[in-house]
């Protein structure tokens, strides 16, 4: 369970700096 947490973690991260990008370029 513990693992599966911190792999949401990351995509969470992932995810974010996703939107970040996507906001810089449109």
């Amino acid at each position: 369970m513990g693992e599966v947490k911190v792999i949401s973690q990351d995509l969470k991260d992932i995810y974010n700096k996703i939107k970040r990008a996507l906001k810089d370029v449109i």
